[in-house]
């Protein structure tokens, strides 16, 4: 197990590198967000821990990461001010490349496009979703449909026009922006806020979704009467979705209950219990073999990388 402490910052999103096996990224924010600077930490896996590559400082908490996925150094992250921002490691300056200033609340998720990889979307507290492209000065595009603050959204793994998103309002909904900026499809999932989603990596129509309610669902998008499955085990609200890039059956589940829970189908097969805080962050990394590693990064200032 691999740790690395984010001291005076309070960790909220981690993500593998999908280039290198060993850099992982990390976003967080001084005072749990509250108030304060944020850092973006680039770190490296060395066979003495984790090690510092770059750290950007930036003017307000920092809410998720995202690495590009058409250049190796560069990375997206939400801003509490409102901005998307894209980093470069490799340049010399600590300062953004590129700066976009149009949600008109806190920015919560970005997300890379998997598959057309020259575009990537941002969630926001203002309730809309918009697409950006790294050269071009504004958005591509906003799509607006949900109620309240949009926590996450997603590009699928397989089809490159679909985004799926989950909010306050409990909807999970799906979006084409070929097809418009209203959603394609709107599903009710929750009866209280949902905070996480993730697709399913082998089954293009299969989506976990989870939150206060302290479930992980799993559904399938093209009959959404009830979930395929139900996962019960956690205490608190559920912060965070990873599935496998392994197995189409398992799934990674943070809480602010201040563990990481690993399922294999209707089982909890792993449960980590390192941090002293609310889990904020999770990730699985694409490298390695099966069952695959892990990172979680928690409000307690600490990254872990562990073996599943």
């Amino acid at each position: 197990m691999f740790r690395y402490r984010t001291t005076g910052f309070n960790g909220s999103s981690i993500a593998f590198s999908p280039y290198y096996d060993n850099q992982i990224a990390v976003s967080s924010s001084a005072n749990y967000g509250l108030v304060g600077n944020g850092r973006l930490h680039v770190l490296t896996l060395a066979p003495g821990g984790m090690q510092v590559l770059k750290q950007f400082d930036t003017q307000d908490g920092l809410f998720d990461v995202a690495w590009s996925e058409n250049h190796e150094n560069q990375l997206a992250v939400a801003s509490g001010d409102g901005t998307v921002q894209l980093f470069d490691t490799s340049v010399p300056s600590n300062f953004p490349i590129r700066k976009w200033r149009e949600h008109t609340k806190e920015v919560f998720s970005v997300s890379w496009n998997l598959v057309a990889k020259d575009t990537f979307c941002s969630s926001s507290w203002d309730g809309s979703i918009k697409i950006w492209h790294p050269q071009q000065q504004g958005s591509v595009a906003t799509l607006i449909g949900h109620r309240g603050c949009v926590y996450q959204a997603a590009y699928s793994p397989r089809q490159p026009n679909v985004i799926a998103s989950v909010a306050a309002d409990g909807q999970l909904c799906l979006w084409d922006p070929t097809q418009g900026q209203t959603p394609v499809l709107s599903h009710p999932v929750s009866s209280t806020e949902t905070l996480a989603l993730a697709f399913n990596k082998y089954a293009p129509h299969e989506i976990y979704t989870a939150g206060v309610d302290l479930l992980v669902n799993k559904w399938d998008t093209r009959m959404l009467q009830r979930p395929l499955r139900v996962l019960r085990g956690h205490k608190y609200a559920i912060k965070k979705l990873a599935s496998s890039p392994f197995d189409p059956e398992m799934v990674s589940s943070a809480s602010y209950d201040m563990t990481t829970r690993v399922w294999r189908g209707d089982t909890c097969v792993k449960v980590f219990d390192a941090h002293t805080e609310f889990v904020a962050g999770l990730d699985w990394s694409v490298f390695g073999v099966t069952p695959g590693f892990i990172a979680t990064v928690g409000w307690d200032e600490n990254v872990f990388v562990w073996k599943v």
